[in-house]
């Protein structure tokens, strides 16, 4: 597997539909991946930094049998940015199924969103 910077083509190519502005303030606003198999990309993500860091994912069909590798990933991108950036709190976002994913990232549960 391959971790490289997140691009919108990424997005393009995972979701299968043209960027649109949240896709493309992804590329620019804070540090993100991509995490590809050969030339597939299996899933992306990154921290949004505005003050207060905005985590979002989205995991493909392809990203399946792959959990292990996109959570280390995830984690080791986590607490880069956090770091770098000087984050005090992260919030997530995702189109991932369960909000269980985040919670192995260390978040956890406050109403409806998730805080780290």
């Amino acid at each position: 597997m391959n971790v490289e910077p997140y691009t919108v083509d990424h997005f393009r190519e995972l979701a299968g539909v043209q960027p649109d502005g949240t896709a493309c303030l992804n590329a620019v606003a804070g540090p993100a991946f991509a995490l590809l198999e050969g030339s597939t990309v299996v899933a992306i993500g990154g921290v949004r930094v505005q003050g207060i860091g905005q985590a979002w994912a989205m995991l493909g069909p392809d990203s399946k049998g792959h959990s292990k590798t996109i959570l280390r990933t995830a984690r080791e991108v986590m607490a880069h940015s956090i770091a770098q950036e000087h984050l005090y709190r992260v919030y997530a976002e995702a189109t991932v199924d369960k909000p269980a994913w985040f919670k192995h990232l260390g978040f956890i549960q406050q109403g409806n969103i998730l805080v780290r």
